[in-house]
This record gives C-alpha cells, structure tokens and sequence, in this order.
C-alpha cells in the first residue's frame, strides 16, 4: 500500500512539470495615514477597514504604536470606496475616496480625525440617584488566552491575527495574495513587515480553512476562510520597534520564529503562521521566515538551491531576532525542508550572543539527510534549552524524498527512528492526518496539544501523555 502511494505521488509530480498558472495582475495603491481624535492624539490599535461601493471589505490593518496604518497593494479599481476606523467594539467614524474611471485616485494618504476628543469628567449623579450602568459591550469575549492581537474583528464573524514576518523572496508589489513570488530576490536582501490574517469564528483546530468548489464557494471570505488579508513592509528599524510592542504586550515577552517547507507560497506561509499562533493559544508575537519556495509541486530541485542560498539570511535575521525583538524567550519551529536552513543556519551562531538562548527547537517532518543531521545534531543542542524532533513512518512525502535521493531522512521513523542524546525523538505514526502524512504538526489536535505544553511549559516527554519506547535508544511514541 505504502509502495503504491508513493508511486501515485511520482506520477503528480510528473502532471505537474506540463502545468502553468497564469495569474491576472491587477494595478495596485498604497494607502497610508493616521488616526487622531478631535484633540489631535494618535490612537494605535485602531482597526482600518476599506470597502467598496458594495459594503465588501477589500483590505484591512490596525493602526501601530505611533497611530499609522499602511495598506500596501490596495487594487486599483474605478469606484466608490469608504475606510471606515473602529476601536473595541465601536464605529469611531471615518473617510471616503473615489478612484475614477481613468484610475486616478483623489488621495492616497489619510489624515482620518475621530472621536470626540478627551472623555468629559464623570459629574456625580443627583442626591437619592444611583449612576447609570455602562452599557455592555456589543462584542463576546474572545477565547481565554488567545494571542492579544487575535479579537474579534468588529462586528465581523472572524478574529485576525497579525504576524510578523521577513523574508529573501522577489517582490511583485500586486495584491496581498502574491505580493511575494517564489523566485529569489536580491542577494543579500531581507524585506520586512506585517501581515493580516483573518481566522473564522467557526474555526476548527488544525485545519487552514480555504474556498471550496465542493461548497461552490469560489471567492475567499474572511469569515469562512483563513485569508491573507494585508500585507505592510516596513523598514528594519521601524519593524524591529513594532515588533518590540507586540513582544512588550505579551504575558512573558515570548516569540516564536516559524520556517516553512517545501512547495509553499508566501501567502500560504502566513497562513499557516497565523493558524499556528492561534490554535496554539499562545500569547507569543508569531515571526514567520519565509524563504523562496516556488510553491510549486514540479519544482522540488528549485527548492532545493533556495533553501542552501537563504541559509546566512536566515543566519543574519535570527541573530537579529535575538537582540533586537525585546523577547526573553524565543522559540524555533522548522517545516520539512525548511529544516535544513534551521539546522545549517544555527551551525555558525555564536552559543552565547548576549541575548536571549533559543528556549524551544521544534524540528517537525524535517526533509534532511539523517546522516547529514548527526554530524550537525550537537549544535542545534548547544544553541536550544531542548530539541524537539517529530517523526512519522507514514509521512509519504518523505519516503518519496529518500527515493529520490537515496538516504533515509530525518523525519522518516522507518529503518530506524532517529535517537540523538539530547534531543526528544516523538513518534507520531499513530497520529490521524491526510493521505501524504506530511503537515501533521499544524493539522493534528493531537500534535497541537502536545507542542502547546512544550512551548508554554516546556514539559519533559516523561511528563506529556506519551509512551516511552527503549528501542533502539529512548525515544516516545504518541497516541492516536
């Protein structure tokens, strides 16, 4: 059975090499500007939100520290568009634009003024009256220990989750969608910035809810779907002070930097980003480092150069991360092959950089020669307080990859599971997932439970609900 599977996969791999997608580039707009009240003081945290003639929310983002928002590849359309600003619940007001026939837009750059200036002093209600309550807020509470930058959008049915990111991919500057290709960008370049997802009330855990033609459903909706909604680059410095707030916000100063696979777009990255911040009830500023995967199935060996090409990039920004993100505890999960420019990153980071140490090192599914790992095993446990790595006997995709390249890899739990002192080896075979086995550690409850007790209490595996197993060294299987 196993065999025929991996068959099936090298055949879609084929199919795949004859397949062109064309996209339809669309003319884009940056929107910037502030929020004031009517005594002039700038509001952060204020959620922007832009519509067309027709009330559909067409791009979105919350205000920083400093009262901004900017909102790049807003689609230049002719129509009616109105930005409407709204904070804790409550419409506080906001502006109109009309982009003409000819795309001529009447302004880019929004001084929006709201509110009603400084709340009046309380007056003491009358002899013999008591004061009158408060009216309750129109929005429910969201979950307990929920990200801070994940509420309810208001009066929307969906949360949104903000992640930061950098990133060594080519830019297009078009919709949110593609901002980023699959394709180098420069050679030494790092792009900076923020992105907006939006996570579903009805969100179920473990799954990245996308349009379905099962459902007819063929436009992405952010109350049905997880979408990426905005995407603002930002210069280093203003990056690493906005990130500096989000990580100051958070209960223990707590971030998680987040490295993807294989065969996946930068949308697709924040995706999941998101839906790892979010299901994780995690209070954490959620980094994603997204390398130029072509997001293709057909260019494997493309990914294969980009991953060995992005390795002193990712090297430079998690040196970065460390001094500069104001975090006392900073977390690193890797995704298949982008556990190979974790791994060889770390190799040349100094073990003591005068910032914080690596806390959690999650290695999950990672595509990496065995072999090749233990002789750069001792390093990765040098520069984390504890290693974490997840296998499977039935991840197809790898038993496709040691086809390919002829040696075992490290996520394969077959011939036989990896042991390394120092690092704690989870078995998840027994784990429920798709048909290629291969995205367990974001689609799985199961996992899910388990990687939330190692990053917020770090738990040893002796003290999580998994089975010890003494062969061939000591390592532990998971449940279904």
């Amino acid at each position: 059975m196993r065999v025929g599977t991996r068959s099936l996969l090298l055949v879609v791999i084929v199919l795949f090499c004859n397949t062109a997608i064309v996209a339809d580039v669309e003319g884009q707009v940056t929107l910037t500007g502030t929020v004031r009240d009517s005594a002039g003081r700038l509001i952060p945290g204020a959620r922007i939100t832009v519509l067309d003639s027709e009330g559909t929310e067409v791009a979105g983002f919350t205000t920083d520290a400093g009262g901004a928002f900017r909102i790049a590849g807003f689609p230049l359309r002719p129509g009616d568009y109105e930005i409407k600003v709204s904070k804790d619940g409550f419409n506080l007001g906001g502006k109109r634009f009309q982009i003409s026939a000819d795309l001529r837009i009447s302004a880019t750059s929004f001084d929006i003024i709201v509110g009603h200036g400084p709340p009046k002093a309380k007056s003491k209600p009358p002899s013999g009256h008591s004061a009158p309550k408060p009216a309750p807020s129109p929005l429910p509470r969201p979950a307990p220990n929920l990200p801070r930058d994940a509420p309810p959008a208001p009066d929307k049915n969906y949360s949104v989750v903000r992640v930061f990111y950098a990133t060594d991919r080519n830019t297009t500057g078009v919709t949110p969608a593609s901002f980023y290709g699959g394709d180098r960008g420069g050679p030494s370049e790092l792009r900076y910035g923020s992105c907006e997802v939006s996570i579903p009330r009805h969100h179920v855990e473990g799954e990245l809810e996308a349009p379905s033609i099962w459902r007819l459903e063929w436009k992405e909706d952010p109350e049905k779907h997880v979408m990426l909604m905005s995407v603002t680059e930002a210069e280093p410095d203003r990056f690493y002070a906005d990130l500096q707030t989000r990580v100051l916000g958070s209960r223990k100063r707590e971030a998680f930097v987040f490295i993807h696979g294989y065969n996946v777009t930068f949308e697709d990255a924040a995706r999941r980003a998101a839906q790892l911040s979010y299901d994780l009830k995690y209070d954490a500023a959620p980094i994603l480092y997204s390398w130029p995967s072509a997001g293709s199935t057909a260019k494997y060996l493309q990914d294969e150069q980009n991953v060995e090409w992005t390795v002193p990039h990712l090297k430079r920004f998690l040196s970065e991360v460390r001094a500069r993100s104001g975090a006392q505890v900073v977390h690193l999960i890797a995704h298949s092959m982008g556990n190979r420019a974790l791994v060889n990153a770390l190799q040349s980071l100094p073990a003591d950089p005068g910032g914080p140490r690596f806390q959690q090192i999650v290695l999950a599914a990672p595509d990496i020669d065995r072999d090749v790992f233990a002789n750069l095993a001792q390093k990765v446990i040098e520069l984390g307080q504890r290693v974490t790595l997840y296998s499977s006997s039935n991840d197809e995709a790898l038993a496709v990859s040691k086809t390919v390249h002829g040696y075992p890899r490290l996520g394969d739990s077959v011939s036989p599971i990896f042991v390394y002192p120092g690092i704690d080896t989870i078995d998840v075979s027994a784990v429920k997932t798709d048909f290629l086995g291969h995205s367990y550690y974001g689609d799985s409850k199961t996992v899910l439970d388990d990687l939330v007790v190692v990053l917020k209490e770090g738990l040893t595996p002796g003290l999580r609900k998994l089975k010890q197993l003494d062969a061939p060294g000591v390592h532990w299987a998971m449940a279904q």
